[in-house]
């Protein structure tokens, strides 16, 4: 592959979507094990959160068996040259999700790619920035960012000037400590106060209950509310959907547009 003047986590990206088509089992952890470097290293240098060090330069460039040429290159993207910017369930399978490591949830934790992901099921969607950013009120570079990093990860693909979705659905890991679904969590709050300023009553939903619990049920309260949002899903994600809406559960519009406040 020529690398030129791509950024490391975009290389890096390529590589790691060519073994994954080859081999949907292929997971982050599988090719930061055949390159010598953490799992979470390489997660962090796919997102571009990381700058690359030599010590992970030399890993890399002897894993990739890379040319000279190539090697000055990855070098100079180094801290010190210039800095480049499980299996899955029963349950999962008969609902037809597809499950994502925690590495690779991290290069998309972000709300923004799964609002792409909803609106790869609306009809007529078009595979551009320009598109995408009006449709969520994002910028168009974080619409083309996010948009490129889901077909480099093999999530989304290209079809007819528009996009669908690789896998049906997509779950992460239960009950298990990470900073990326925290993250992720934390956004969807904001995201949902953003909604009660901007949408109205009408096209949003916003409900709680607060009642005595005893918390030995909390195992089976957890069933019941997950069992509930995929019946949800099942039912309302359907034919002839228009916009990328978010259950919480709070209910609203992923979009920016100014309405006037219920």
């Amino acid at each position: 592959m020529e690398i030129g003047h791509t950024e490391v986590s975009d290389w890096l990206l390529k590589h790691y979507a060519e073994r994954k088509r080859k081999n949907p089992a292929y997971s982050v952890r599988s090719f930061a094990r055949g390159l010598k470097v953490s799992a979470a290293t390489l997660s962090q240098l796919m997102s571009g959160k990381r700058p690359l060090g030599q010590d992970t330069a030399r890993r890399l460039a002897d894993a990739f068996m890379l040319s000279p040429q190539e090697r000055d290159w990855l070098f100079a993207s180094t801290v010190k040259g210039n800095p480049s910017r499980k299996k899955v369930s029963e349950e999962e399978k008969e609902h037809n999700f597809f499950s994502i490591e925690e590495e690779e949830f991290q290069l998309i934790s972000n709300w923004q790619h799964f609002a792409i992901l909803a609106l790869a099921n609306v009809e007529d969607n078009r595979a551009e920035s320009s598109w995408i950013s009006k449709r969520l009120g994002i910028s168009k570079m974080e619409a083309k960012e996010a948009f490129q990093r889901l077909i480099r990860l093999n999530v989304i693909e290209l079809v007819e000037g528009g996009f669908r979705r690789t896998h049906r659905k997509m779950t992460t890991t239960h009950d298990v400590p990470s900073a990326a679904i925290r993250k992720y969590h934390f956004s969807n709050l904001d995201l949902a106060k953003k909604s009660l300023e901007t949408h109205s009553v009408e096209n949003r939903d916003f409900t709680s209950v607060t009642l005595a619990f005893n918390r030995e049920d909390m195992k089976e309260a957890k069933k019941m509310i997950k069992s509930f949002r995929r019946r949800f899903w099942n039912r309302m994600e359907g034919k002839n959907c228009e916009e990328a809406y978010m259950l919480a559960i709070q209910f609203f519009p992923l979009n920016r547009n100014n309405e006037k406040k219920g």
